[in-house]
């Protein structure tokens, strides 16, 4: 079955997944009920078809930052002999590994007791066939799977940035005398409600005349944006206690 509901598109890479892309592992779950190759290959469709951040139709490229997703390319899902079944695990595995010929990023190979999944180290690791193989036994059994339906979100910087200062410009001069202080003194500032004193309504909505250049770390940068929002709203306990 072939994946759809999504365009192919360029998914980046982060350093380590450039790193570790091209490798390969097998992990085999053995004394199991499993689901038919067709169920298995109608869910593998779903999870690939709900986007990158399942990272199942994603196809890994050592040393190379953009790496394309294509949710219509085929699944791999084989069914394994019935000879090489009986013999064990250890047959399993090493039957898997000695398979002549392409490899496609993931295969999975399953008989009625045991599922293996034959992965590029680029899709993840051990975490990553965990979540899998418990989103397809749901998917198969007709239930959801919260690592499919969460989808990661996209920009999350950018995004908390322009909410939190594009929506409330005047945080910007805030966060700026914050991120000064982090830097003079190195320590941390006094408790919010106390920094918020003497700042009234009329001085918050005073337009900022210049743009702010945050030159904070990442997480400095949120600890900014929770601070600034503090000390707005203890202003304005203040400004309706005067």
């Amino acid at each position: 079955m072939i994946a759809t509901g999504r365009a192919p598109q360029r998914h980046w890479a982060s350093g380590q997944d450039q790193a570790i892309a091209g490798l390969r592992y097998v992990v085999l779950f053995a004394d199991l009920e499993t689901p038919l190759p067709s169920e298995l290959n109608d869910a593998l469709s779903t999870i690939a078809a709900a986007g990158p951040h399942t990272r199942v139709a994603l196809t890994p490229q050592p040393g190379r930052r953009l790496w394309s997703y294509d949710p219509r390319a085929p699944l791999s899902v084989y069914q394994l002999p019935d000879a090489v079944a009986k013999d064990g695990s250890a047959a399993v595995l090493q039957y898997i590994r000695r398979r002549p010929g392409f490899r496609h990023p993931l295969e999975v190979h399953v008989s009625q007791r045991q599922i293996a999944f034959d992965a590029d180290h680029g899709l993840g690791d051990g975490r990553f066939v965990v979540e899998l193989i418990s989103a397809l036994f749901a998917l198969s059994g007709a239930r959801t799977s919260p690592w499919v339906t969460n989808d990661d979100t996209r920009l999350a910087l950018p995004r908390a940035l322009i909410r939190t200062f594009g929506i409330h410009p005047t945080r910007a001069r805030m966060a700026w005398r914050y991120a000064a202080g982090l830097r003079s003194t190195h320590t941390v500032l006094p408790a919010t409600h106390r920094v918020a004193r003497g700042i009234g309504k009329q001085r918050l909505r005073r337009r900022v005349g210049r743009a702010v250049r945050i030159v904070v770390r990442f997480g400095d940068l949120f600890r900014v944006a929770r601070a600034c929002k503090h000390q707005q709203r203890g202003a304005k306990r203040e400004t309706h206690s005067s």
